[in-house]
């Protein structure tokens, strides 16, 4: 007599595999639209502001330094109690990883004209919202900072009107 309790379940598996190649793609793509930002030269998001003082101050590359931010927000959101998903800690060191191969490799290129530049910025912010979209949807976790403004929400009984503006200041 077959046990089938101990079948493994083929569509089960082609699911899971699905549904993490959509996250890494999601996750790739938030690093293009990432680096599109940065490769514009218009300014920078405050997170990549951050980001990249890290990276001159201790002479590492805007990718680490965003994966080692990522980390100790993610030590500091389980602490506060927020979950932690595979979403999460991909999202942790993946996106930085991503980053720092697109610049080494010059894959997104980097324009003097200034008109093409505000259009490279804003279709990078297009990518932005597309990748999070893909990768959020998959639900396995939000991002580290997302998860932080999650937890720090229910902390302060939804007032997320003041946390955001005051994160994103703080660390300026």
């Amino acid at each position: 007599m077959i046990n089938y309790k101990y079948i493994i379940n083929h569509n089960s598996i082609v699911n899971k595999v699905k549904l993490f190649i959509k996250l890494f793609l999601g996750l790739f793509l938030y690093a293009v639209g990432e680096v599109m930002t940065i490769n514009a030269n218009l300014g920078l998001a405050p997170w990549d502001v951050f980001h990249q003082g890290l990276a001159k101050t201790f002479c590492i590359t805007i990718g680490q330094a965003t994966i080692i931010i990522s980390i100790v927000i993610v030590i500091l959101n389980s602490i506060l109690g927020e979950r932690i998903g595979w979403g999460t800690l991909s999202n942790m060191l993946l996106i930085g990883f991503f980053m720092d191969f697109l610049m080494k490799n010059h894959l997104i290129p980097v324009f003097n004209n200034i008109l093409i530049r505000i259009i490279m910025m804003m279709f990078g912010m297009l990518v932005l919202g597309i990748a999070s979209l893909i990768y959020l949807g998959v639900g396995l976790g939000s991002g580290p900072r997302d998860g932080l403004m999650i937890v720090l929400t229910k902390k302060q009984r939804n007032q997320s009107v003041l946390l955001d503006p005051l994160l994103k200041y703080l660390y300026l």
